[in-house]
């Protein structure tokens, strides 16, 4: 996932497009606001308009990548009759947002094929956002089934039954795909106690063996 306000619209349609085509259409491009004032301040970005410039530039990246040549007026972006080559092999490059603001939920249901609110552990919290997304969906008009939910689970945290209790929540709650780490907590993130290359992918292997039967 990348702070999308914080970059180039058109540069990084290019880059995810470059990197579709490396992956065979695979994929996929995670895209939050950001929260940190003083890296937009570095960058010579608006911090206070972030939201709806992502929104923007989301539009703008999308037609980019289906069209070979774009005439786009929007608020921040004009292009005139240009597009990008390589394009991306399905002409389309699935767009997820993160955060946690109904807001987001708004721009996910409005402009994106998924959402991806990795801060939420497992629990009521959690599935009653689940649920306010579906319901927005459905409000809108748009088939809540066409949105899929990506949250997050660690190697860093507890043990196999715990991991296994943990998977069978997101399932229940109706989570399409899951994001494996290997640390743990909010804010201050505490990973696992091992340094090497080798100790995180130990970490990782040891989670997927105890959870495959369930995904």
């Amino acid at each position: 996932m990348l702070i999308l306000a914080q970059r180039q619209a058109v540069l990084v349609a290019k880059q995810a497009a470059s990197l579709d085509v490396l992956c065979g259409g695979r994929f996929r491009l995670g895209v939050g606001v950001g929260w940190n004032e003083v890296e937009f301040i570095g960058l010579n970005e608006n911090f206070h308009n972030r939201g709806r410039r992502s929104e923007e530039q989301v539009q703008v990246m999308q037609a980019l990548w289906a069209e070979p040549h774009v005439t786009f007026h929007g608020k921040y972006h004009t292009i005139e009759d240009a597009g990008i080559n390589p394009p991306p092999p399905r002409r389309k490059i699935p767009v997820w947002f993160g955060g946690h603001a109904e807001v987001t939920m708004r721009r996910v249901i409005e402009w994106a094929d998924g959402w991806m609110p990795m801060a939420y552990a497992p629990g009521d919290e959690a599935k009653a956002a689940f649920d306010r997304l579906r319901a927005m969906a459905e409000k809108a008009g748009r088939d809540p089934a066409s949105i899929g939910i990506d949250t997050r689970t660690t190697a860093g945290l507890g043990a196999e039954a715990e991991w296994r209790d943990t998977i069978r929540f997101w399932k229940s709650c109706g989570a399409s795909h899951l994001t494996l780490v290997t640390y743990s907590g909010r804010g201050h993130l505490r990973r696992i106690e091992g340094r090497t290359l080798g100790d995180h992918l130990g970490a990782i292997k040891r989670y997927w063996n105890a959870v495959a039967d369930l995904l």
